[in-house]
């Protein structure tokens, strides 16, 4: 029996579109970046100070009980950091976990944070150090700018919501709900906190991407590819010139549309609203829609017969696709994955060639954006740089990392060595683990300092 012909995606589909002008795509980042610290000119990102900077020191001794606060955008992870310096997850709950069942006259964000405390309060593992005083860190996976606070009981940085209606929102957290801008996330926090009898002496309050920069020694850059895309910068700000700020790049940009495929354009009719941001292409949050928006505007080509059974089972929603499913088709045999099972060979390699070219799309374009995070740096006098790059994806999908590490490299100038470190997140117990922003938040707390006028936190890199 002869083997079917090799599948091959038409090249009039456009899957490429964004390879051959991937120098546009970086140019109009690039701009986004120039116009970010003038606040006026169109179009910028974000250039949110985080109150750290790139300076290192050497690492302190052990102070205080750590508790680690991770709010992603679909899970919210709670470990403890006790003076023993062991970690121990409290707990890890998808953020629907959090919604009351019942109505409450209390505000989304309001509901979130009680139900939060209250969880944090109940735990056996914290009540142990109830007399010890506590450091805070608190990760937000959204656009915050951080502001330095001192109160009579607590001091630390706190995160002030910006960006909420200019596309930096777009994960769909329920607690975001009525969310305004300038709203002091510190403040709900410790209120929630006082509610259920929980002392503060330290609280920082800091972005994911931000966070991960830490996570890796020496890095000058911090990037996250998981439900959703962001990276850092490094300019002007409150530490100097060497303020780490946050971007908010993957929301923010948006894909000219002369660079989008057909499936990208029928994504963007259905799933979107007509515009594709940076991140929905190469984010896990889209990703499965994105795939499906593909098969189902390549069964309209003559070439794409072959995905015309899955379309059709995609529309009946017979098959739901999702990343972990992309995942094991691509790691396992063809034919040993039961969700697909009612599609021929033939059907199931033409799909594996398309989700693999999408992952390695997906892969080069968290590549362009580790390449914007330093781009603004002096690249040519730092002769090496280092980007922290979290990404579930990247340890997920084959071919994403290689693709991503292929495309940071190639876009540093000639002489520069660049290297992307992909952080795994640490095993601590049976099913229990520390995600890579939790690991740089706990650097930044075990080195910040309490002064007497104020506070500040040096986020410095480990030794």
């Amino acid at each position: 029996m002869n083997s079917p012909a090799p599948f091959h995606i038409p090249e009039h589909f456009g899957i490429d579109r964004l390879h051959s002008n991937l120098q546009a795509l970086v140019n109009l980042g690039q701009t986004m970046i120039r116009n970010a610290p003038q606040g006026a000119l169109e179009p910028r990102c974000a250039w949110d100070d985080s109150g750290l900077s790139l300076a290192s020191e050497h690492e302190l001794p052990p102070t205080d009980v750590s508790l680690l606060i991770d709010i992603g955008g679909s899970h919210t992870k709670v470990a403890l950091i006790g003076l023993d310096q062991k970690i121990r997850i409290l707990f890890d709950h998808p953020n629907e976990w959090f919604k009351p069942t019942r109505f409450s006259s209390k505000r989304p964000i309001e509901s979130f944070f009680s139900q939060l405390s209250q969880t944090i309060s109940e735990s056996v593992a914290l009540r142990t150090h109830v007399d010890t005083p506590l450091r805070i860190g608190l990760i937000w996976s959204n656009q915050l700018q951080s502001h330095p606070f001192h109160s009579e009981t607590t001091q630390g940085t706190t995160g002030v919501v910006s960006g909420k209606d200019l596309g930096s929102y777009r994960k769909g957290e329920w607690f975001l709900d009525g969310l305004r801008n300038g709203e002091d996330l510190g403040r709900l926090f410790l209120a929630s906190l006082a509610e259920n009898q929980i002392s503060c002496s330290v609280l920082v309050i800091g972005n994911d991407t931000v966070c991960t920069l830490f996570a890796t020694a020496n890095a000058h850059a911090g990037i996250v590819v998981s439900s959703g895309a962001n990276c850092t910068l490094v300019g002007q700000g409150s530490r100097g010139e060497s303020t780490i700020l946050n971007s908010e790049l993957g929301g923010l940009l948006m894909i000219p549309s002369e660079l989008l495929s057909k499936g990208d354009v029928l994504y963007a009719n259905t799933f979107s609203h007509g515009d594709v941001a940076f991140e929905e292409l190469c984010a896990g949050k889209w990703f499965a829609g994105v795939v499906s928006a593909h098969i189902q505007a390549l069964a309209q080509e003559p070439e794409g017969d072959l995905l015309k059974p899955l379309s059709n089972t995609l529309t009946t929603k017979d098959i739901q696709l999702t990343n972990e499913l992309i995942s094991d088709l691509l790691r396992q045999p063809i034919g040993s994955i039961k969700e697909l099972g009612s599609l021929s060979y033939a059907s199931l390699s033409a799909l594996q060639v398309l989700a693999q070219a999408l992952v390695n799309r997906a892969g080069m374009l968290a590549g362009v954006l580790c390449f914007l995070s330093v781009s603004n740096q002096k690249l040519t006098s730092l002769k090496s740089i280092t980007a922290s790059l979290d990404s579930s994806l990247a340890r997920h999908l084959p071919g994403f990392f290689t693709s991503a590490s292929k495309t940071f490299t190639s876009l540093l100038p000639s002489g520069v060595v660049g290297s992307l470190a992909l952080v795994k997140p640490i095993d601590i117990g049976p099913g229990a683990e520390l995600t890579p922003p939790m690991i740089g938040l706990a650097r930044a707390l075990k080195q910040y300092k309490t002064t007497s006028q104020g506070s500040y936190v040096r986020a410095a890199c480990a030794k």
